[in-house]
């Protein structure tokens, strides 16, 4: 019978979860498919219009921020999001609504 390494289960452990157990930026929870992210997740000086690259998403566990993005004019891609435990800073973008928040 084969035996693992604690330091091999980790690192498997680590590179399976991504950066859903930890702190994230928008391309990483994107790359991950987080559902649920157990740190804070940054959106901050991309080029994107929209966060539709999120919409399995629907927790975070620390402080969602979403500043200084230019071209974002949708929170729509978060209209799976039911929780956020920390602080939720939107300051910056071209947002005309913030109708994707509406499940929180």
């Amino acid at each position: 019978m084969a035996r693992w390494s604690p330091l091999l289960l980790l690192q498997l452990f680590t590179r399976a979860a991504g950066c859903c157990t930890g702190d994230c930026t928008y391309d990483q929870a994107v790359a991950s498919a987080c559902s649920l992210i157990t740190g804070d997740l940054v959106i901050s000086g991309t080029g994107y219009s929209s966060l539709s690259g999120l919409s399995g998403l629907t927790q975070v566990d620390g402080t969602l921020s979403i500043v200084g993005n230019l071209a974002l004019t949708s929170l729509a891609g978060l209209g799976d999001l039911t929780q956020v435990g920390g602080p939720l800073p939107v300051v910056g973008n071209a947002l005309t609504s913030f109708t994707g928040l509406g499940s929180l």
